[in-house]
């Protein structure tokens, strides 16, 4: 998800290759509907985002990490705010955060006017812009909101509690084990469990990794 990708991930990474610098990483950034297909088809040996779809069946949910959806705005948008008639920001389709904002106007019977845009960065940009009001990660803009450029807008039923969920295959390759039990130790995750390398031969880490 682009979310954890741009805004959980980086640091992490940088110091999981500072302590394996023969780790062989790659990261992919993209919708939850396009990663989850990517880790189905074995594309990837972590994925990094909400729950499981039912159809993704070869996962294990191997350490979780607390996540909150806020409504926010620019302030000046945020005081004028009508939930059905603010112009709403959203995701492209496949997202899993626009498919909760979906579910959140629905259910108060509101259908503002909409505004898509491509990436977590376009709508938090929009945002700051002006252009609207929008459901996203608190943690996605905490600078933002540190700065007083967006305001959290106190709509009903927000937060919403996602929680970020690190999950793997059944078989997990060394590196990939050896990422998850780093996310716990040094990334602000739970573990759910210590998942054991398929290979332990090969903990010096010359696997390759990837992540979505």
């Amino acid at each position: 998800m682009p979310t954890a990708g741009e805004q959980l991930l980086p640091a992490v990474l940088a110091s999981f290759l500072a302590a394996y610098p023969r780790a062989d990483l790659r990261l992919e950034v993209g919708s939850s509907e396009r990663t989850w297909a990517m880790f189905s088809a074995h594309e990837a040996d972590v994925m990094i985002g909400g729950r499981p779809p039912a159809h993704v069946t070869d996962s294990v949910i191997r350490a979780t990490r607390p996540n909150l959806l806020v409504v926010a705005a620019a302030p000046p948008t945020a005081a004028d705010f009508d939930l059905a008639t603010t112009r709403w920001l959203q995701r492209e389709a496949g997202s899993a955060t626009r498919a909760h904002g979906e579910t959140l106007l629905a259910g108060l019977d509101a259908d503002p006017p909409r505004l898509t845009l491509g990436s977590t960065g376009a709508v938090i940009a929009g945002a700051v812009a002006g252009l609207g009001a929008t459901l996203v990660p608190r943690e996605a803009i905490r600078r933002q909101l540190d700065a007083g450029e967006l305001t959290e807008i106190p709509v009903p039923g927000t937060p919403l509690r996602r929680p970020w969920r690190a999950v793997t295959h059944e078989l997990v390759p060394a590196a990939a084990s050896l990422l998850i039990r780093h996310l716990v130790t040094h990334g602000g995750w739970r573990s759910r469990e210590d998942p054991e390398p398929r290979d332990r031969s090969a903990l010096i880490l010359s696997d390759h990794l990837m992540i979505i």
